[in-house]
């Protein structure tokens, strides 16, 4: 895995600043994290994490603090978040309501069928039946807010395919900044490569479940 210093000794050496006098050491790794979390924005599998989470009683759920965007919901995790079971499918708002008018006041069952999602409200979602209190366990992925970098040794929390785009970040940042160095026009080329190696030839939404997909299509 690779370690923030490695990325903030590389973009001080092509800033020929090696000494750290005109970017210092803090500053960089504040840049760093910042380039993670726009990698995520970006691309949301770029950060990552599958999880057994509890639900709520009804049908409206919450995903745990730090999560940026759901990516899908798996199966039951039972009770105790323990127990896999039946897998849960993602289902049309439209027509689930067409089938079930009154579907969120059907009758509790801790085992989930299916679940709605709308990315306008990325940390929400729904499931069908609603949940009993107490409520069961789902696993869940979802993309995450990476953590914050505070020392040279820590490791990046994003796979290391992502170096060279992360590299640029900080270089684009560093070049923004109001000093005899600033230069927009290189801030913003390797910015612009930055976001190329992020997402490729993908657009953001191709990184949802493919029902998803076709829901943010409709729109």
């Amino acid at each position: 895995m690779t370690t923030a210093g490695e990325i903030c000794t590389r973009a001080a050496r092509t800033l020929f600043d090696e000494t750290n006098t005109r970017w210092s050491e803090p500053e960089l790794l504040e840049y760093l994290s910042d380039a993670q979390r726009e990698a995520v924005n970006l691309k949301p599998t770029a950060y990552s994490k599958s999880e057994a989470i509890p639900l709520q009683p009804g049908t409206l759920q919450a995903l745990p603090a730090g999560a940026v965007a759901l990516i899908d919901i798996g199966g039951n995790m039972g009770a105790d978040g323990n127990t896999p079971g039946a897998s849960i499918t993602q289902v049309d708002r439209t027509i689930l309501e067409a089938v079930r008018p009154g579907w969120r006041s059907s009758t509790p069952n801790i085992s989930a069928k299916h679940y709605l999602y709308d990315d306008r409200d990325p940390t929400a979602f729904e499931v069908y039946p609603p949940q009993p209190d107490p409520a069961g366990h789902v696993q869940a992925t979802f993309a995450a807010e990476p953590p914050v970098l505070a020392a040279t040794g820590d490791t990046l929390a994003l796979s290391a395919i992502y170096d060279t785009a992360l590299y640029y970040l900080v270089l684009s940042r560093a070049y923004s900044k109001t000093s005899g160095t600033q230069d927009f026009n290189k801030a913003m080329g390797y910015q612009q490569i930055a976001h190329q190696l992020i997402t490729g030839r993908k657009v953001t939404k191709q990184e949802l479940h493919p029902e998803q997909v076709q829901e943010r299509t409709k729109r």
